[in-house]
């Protein structure tokens, strides 16, 4: 079983209590191979949940599905209790095509998919398909801030996009500033800022950038990053980068 990302999320749980739990997505790469119509050859993607504060593991908590591209980003929402998969081309050639219906046993991803959690108690939570960002389907660089989706290229950053679940589609937001464009993001660094109501950029030249969606602003905090510190982690109201601090 390869590991391929995990997100994290708080849930309430008696009063004031709060429970940490991430969220793991595996590939079954022991299982039987899978091929769908066309003769592809399909791996199983599985999700797990990790209880923090009870140090319990809940397998197969979402509806597993058959990926035959890449694997495309996975962001909780933090406006509602949603998971989303976004992306996932690894060559020009692919195409996007909606996922097979949900009265099927075995469910396709295919370059974009959202998961309602409010109906995993219903016991009818199933991949719906949604909108696909308009220039870059392969593996985006995605945030969420207050219920919508952000995103922002891949390898190189472009244009950001945002996805309104209320509206069901994206947009481009304000176009780069000419300093930023044609950079390059490390892996992992878009990073949501909420109570400063933006997001973090991560370079990979080691700067660290803050864009603000509300007015489309940049904003550089910093070039103090090596450019080998490659993961961003908000702290409260700083951030760390491999053990270097900043605010």
């Amino acid at each position: 079983m390869k590991e391929m990302g995990e997100i994290r999320g708080e849930t309430m749980e008696g009063g004031d209590k709060k429970a940490e739990v991430i969220l793991v997505r595996t590939l079954g790469a022991d299982e039987p191979k899978h091929y769908d119509k066309d003769g592809v050859y399909c791996r199983r993607v599985r999700f797990h949940q990790v209880d923090l504060s009870e140090g319990k593991i809940k397998s197969n908590c979402f509806p597993s599905m058959l990926n035959r591209i890449g694997d495309g980003a996975m962001v909780r929402s933090d406006g509602g209790p949603a998971v989303y998969l976004i992306g996932g081309l690894t060559r020009r050639d692919q195409t996007c095509e909606p996922i097979d219906g949900a009265s099927s046993d075995d469910v396709y991803y295919k370059c974009g998919c959202r998961l309602d959690l409010q109906k995993e108690e219903e016991g009818a939570m199933v991949w719906e398909q949604i909108d696909l960002p308009i220039k870059n389907c392969y593996i985006p660089f995605c945030a969420s801030l207050f219920g919508k989706l952000y995103e922002f290229g891949f390898r190189y950053l472009h244009t950001p996009e945002v996805f309104d679940p209320s509206v069901g589609f994206w947009k481009e937001l304000s176009p780069l500033p000419p300093e930023l464009v044609g950079c390059r993001v490390s892996d992992g660094g878009v990073i949501s800022d909420p109570q400063n109501s933006r997001f973090l950029v991560h370079l990979y030249d080691g700067t660290l950038y803050a864009f603000y969606p509300g007015s489309g602003e940049w904003e550089c905090i910093g070039s103090l990053l090596h450019w080998r510190h490659r993961n961003v982690v908000l702290v409260d109201n700083g951030y760390t980068s491999n053990a270097e601090v900043g605010c």
